[in-house]
């Protein structure tokens, strides 16, 4: 490495002959560089001081050489010192500001483009070589080198270039930065990106996709929402893939232009191109690329898309070297553009880079319990890095639990960015008005209105809420393509439909300008109509081949479902959202979310005290179901007396039907046969008087089911039958299967095993397709214990904790239904061999019985006294008292648990 102590001396603005004296070099040399401003006084023209030098002083020096003899001129010292003056100036002016602004864009650092023949004289003079002696040493002639150094040849061949460069003995930098510049006169320095003050966190998955179609990718575009990190990603893909290109890589900053007819002189001042008179920007700049290999990174296009794909488009045309990286809200969409949206941060991620930020910024390290909470900002943050730095930047002073509450108005917290970053980047609320400010009208109003909807919502969704008034379908659709090409709303495929939806944050953002319209309330209003008539559609569906694929619709809809319930609730609007609960009833119900339909529930029918009505009575019905299946019998009861006593008041005799239905299924659960029958039969006749074959049906199913239980077969079939052929005329999948099962179960107690068998099969195969996990569950412990009977252990317990499995999905853990999924479990692992299990089990399940008030049928209890028996023969008197003592006490939920392990560990066993 050459001395680079500093020569330079601002001595260089005097006369000539101060300067000699100063400088210590000839007068005829102070002549020629007299009046050079100094570094602090005008940076910008040391390129010129420097070219002007060294090529006089290259010209006095090749005067003075003598070719035979090796001389070399004295002008010759001066050179080297003058090129270690320059390599000196460099790091001052890159100090004090003028050098550090054209560095970073990879230009040649005096600002003007270099000669491959100063190249070259720089290297030779460096490497104390006269041209005689490279040309030696290559194997060139001296005349050549002489000619290249002063211009006459533009450039050399290939095999010259790498011939001057093994005789210069340059090292791999040195070298690119030589071989860069022989390929062309003009030939600047390779280029170079900036580097980034910190390692990037994660990615690691998105880089390595991202490289290998970096290799293909003439235009690859990183798309997505404001604050996803697309420049930090880009800049990290940048800098691996640059060593592909042999004139390197540059990154042009968009963000701060804002005209678009300036875009190309922006992209020619990153590149350091000289803008020649009488020709336009983008020629030079196209020009300048023509004949070189580098990767233009061209950063934050989304506000002047349209120019940025007009010049990509024309630039790859022309320059068959260039490779163009491009990060944007919005793609370009022009030939050849591959595009990749980035995602946010992992879970993973998204911790270490808020750990990680708020450590830089002088908080302590996380504990164990603040970790947990720190997992639970970021899933808030939505894993969005501008979020998750901005949130870092005030936990030295709040905390993390204080930072989690204040997170709740997250737009006005988040707002303390580094002083560094682009205004856009500072505030969560300056990064979307950004991107808000960059649609049109239409635009902007869809997605004000798109903020009604929670959890996402389809194409027929958006029609009904958003296109009315000035907004045609047409236009809604265009509206809805552009919120997704510029990263506002994300798509996702459900099934056999696309969904939308918006990041919570851009959700919220939206939402507030939606609450400063005149139209809000007309938007959510139209909303609660369009899931209203939705969630009623499924209700009546039940009733026809739909059935299932309308629970899934509800399930993907659950989230907008619950708005429009909260938005009815808090505008007093009682009768619209008893209609809502009742048309969810079943869905409530069919999916497990007993808990959630309770709530709702309760909190309409509270405020329709004292009104009585159709619509009271139906939610008072099936809100008692709720509690049934919850296992709180009592509360049911209460629910559908009042049920009745209304229907009775209003005379409305179909729901009168349900009223008595529920009515007698509560008499089953109490053993009370007789009084079901009683209340069956008058539901069968209500539901003839008001012509309502579904509750005709349902009552006929229940009948043969009560009849079944007290013994009489021969009654039940009959009954079962007739149900039979009504459901099937309704094309009720649900009410089919209900039938198949109760059919089954007689079958079973009269010992045509393979017959139940099949039946439950098909029963199981109808619940799955109409998606009921209520009826799944039922057909699957069912199974469990044909399939024991009939010998096949092991299959047995399979589907005894497939039933289980269904109990903790549906989060029920109290009603009889899950009591009897565990007495079925105690069985199959008593059959197992794990008697104790299967008698503590038992236990749970008669305590749990006790309480509810809901003994079990004779038919069930016998297979519980043998069951009893056998334990009482294999494990005596004092080992059945311990293994029943450890039942007692247990809540439901761990019987669940520890019926779900025995099942478990007893096929284990057996695979050993």
């Amino acid at each position: 490495m050459l001395n680079t102590a500093p020569l330079w001396n601002p001595c260089v603005n005097e006369s000539p002959i101060a300067t000699s004296r100063c400088l210590g070099v000839p007068l005829r040399f102070a002549n020629l560089i007299s009046g050079t401003p100094t570094v602090a006084s005008n940076c910008g023209t040391l390129g010129s001081f420097f070219d002007r030098s060294l090529t006089s002083l290259g010209a006095l020096s090749a005067t003075e050489i003598s070719p035979e003899a090796g001389i070399v001129s004295p002008w010759s010292s001066l050179l080297q010192t003058l090129i270690r003056t320059q390599d000196t100036c460099q790091r001052l002016v890159g100090k004090v500001g003028g050098y550090a602004s054209i560095v970073g864009v990879g230009g040649h650092p005096w600002g003007g483009e270099q000669r491959f023949g100063d190249v070259l004289r720089r290297y030779r003079t460096l490497a104390g070589l006269s041209q005689q002696a490279l040309a030696q040493q290559s194997g060139l002639s001296r005349r050549g080198i002489a000619d290249l150094e002063r211009g006459a040849r533009n450039s050399p061949y290939p095999d010259t270039a790498r011939r001057l460069a093994d005789a210069l003995r340059l090292t791999s930098p040195d070298r690119a930065v030589f071989m860069a510049a022989c390929r062309r006169g003009d030939a600047p320095a390779r280029y170079t990106l900036p580097i980034e003050p910190a390692p990037i966190v994660g990615r690691q998955a998105e880089l390595d996709e991202l490289v290998r179609r970096a290799e293909t990718a003439r235009l690859l575009t990183l798309t997505g929402p404001g604050g996803v990190g697309k420049t930090r990603l880009a800049l990290e893909l940048a800098r691996r893939t640059e060593p592909a290109y042999v004139d390197g890589a540059v990154i042009v900053a968009l963000a701060p232009v804002a005209d678009d007819t300036v875009v190309a002189a922006t992209v020619a001042t990153a590149l350091g191109v000289t803008l020649r008179p009488g020709e336009s920007a983008e020629e030079c700049v196209r020009e300048h690329l023509r004949s070189r290999q580098v990767l233009l990174l061209l950063d934050n296009c989304e506000h002047m898309v349209v120019a940025c794909a007009q010049l990509t488009d024309r630039l790859l045309r022309d320059a068959p070297g260039l490779r163009v990286l491009a990060t944007s809200r919005e793609q370009l969409r022009i030939p050849g553009e591959t595009v990749w949206v980035v995602p946010p941060l992992t879970a993973g991620d998204a911790v270490e880079l808020l750990s990680r930020q708020a450590r830089n910024a002088g908080a302590a390290a996380f504990t164990r319990d603040e970790l947990l909470l720190v997992g639970e900002v970021c899933d808030r943050l939505e894993g969005l890095p501008l979020a998750i730095e901005l949130t870092a930047a005030h936990i030295p002073a709040l905390g993390v639990a204080q930072v989690a509450e204040l997170l709740t108005d997250r737009l006005d917290f988040l707002a303390r960015g580094s002083r560094v970053d682009p205004p856009r980047h500072r505030t969560l609320r300056a990064a979307l008005d950004w991107s808000f400010a960059l649609l049109d009208p239409t635009e902007q109003k869809v997605m004000v209105q798109l903020a009604s909807f929670r959890g996402g919502w389809s194409l027929e969704g958006a029609r009904a809420v958003c296109a009315r008034g000035d907004i045609s379908r047409a236009a809604l659709v265009g509206a809805l393509e552009g919120l997704v090409e510029k990263s506002l709303v994300a798509v996702e495929d459900a099934g056999d439909v696309r969904r939308y939806r918006f990041l919570e944050t851009i959700r919220e953002y939206a939402a507030e300008h939606l609450d400063a319209t005149h139209d809000a309330e007309v938007t959510r209003d139209r909303h609660v109509k369009h899931f209203l008539m939705l969630a009623e559609d499924g209700a009546v569906t039940r009733l026809g081949i739909r059935y299932p694929q309308d629970m899934a619709r509800l399930r993907l809809e659950h989230a907008n479902l619950r708005a429009a319930l909260r938005w009815l609730l808090d505008g007093h609007r009682i009768d619209e959202g008893l209609r809502l609960c009742q048309a969810l009833g079943g869905f409530w119900l069919s999916q497990g979310f007993l808990a959630e339909g309770d709530e709702w529930f309760a909190r309409f029918l509270d405020r329709a005290a004292g009104r009585p009505s159709p619509m009271v009575a139906a939610g008072l019905h099936s809100w008692g179901r709720l509690a049934e299946y919850a296992g709180d019998l009592d509360r049911a009861m209460e629910l559908f007396e009042r049920s009745r006593t209304i229907s009775s008041t209003v005379n409305d005799r179909t729901i009168w039907a349900r009223a008595c239905c529920g009515l007698g299924d509560l008499a089953l659960h109490h053993s009370g046969y007789a009084e079901a029958v009683a209340l069956y039969k008058s539901a069968v006749e209500a539901a003839r008087d008001a012509g309502s074959v579904p509750e005709e049906a349902q009552a006929l199913l229940c009948l043969g089911r009560a009849t079944s239980l007290m013994g009489d077969p021969e009654q039940s079939m009959g009954w079962l039958e007739q149900a039979l052929v009504l459901e099937r005329q309704l094309g009720d999948g649900w009410g089919i299967a209900y039938a198949l099962n109760e059919t089954a179960q007689q079958a079973r107690r009269a010992g045509r095993l393979e017959q139940a068998r099949r039946l439950l099969e098909e029963c199981h195969v109808l619940w799955r397709q109409a998606g009921t996990r209520m009826g799944e569950r039922a057909a699957l412990m069912n199974l469990a214990l044909v399939t024991l009977e009939l010998g096949d252990v092991r299959r047995a317990a399979e589907l005894a904790g497939d039933s289980l499995e269904v109990s903790q999905e549906v989060g029920d853990d109290g009603s009889t239904a899950s009591v009897r999924c565990i007495e079925i479990a105690a069985q199959t692992v008593a059959a197992r061999g794990a008697m104790s299990t299967a008698v503590c089990l038992t236990a749970i399940a008669s305590e749990r019985r006790a309480g509810l008030g809901a003994p079990r049928p004779s038919i069930e209890e016998a297979e519980i006294s043998r069951l009893v028996v056998r334990a009482r023969e294999q494990l005596g008197e004092s080992g059945f008292e311990a293994a029943w003592s450890r039942g007692l006490g247990v809540p439901i939920a761990d019987a669940v648990d520890l019926a779900a392990e025995g099942l478990t560990a007893s096929l284990e066993t057996s695979e050993h």
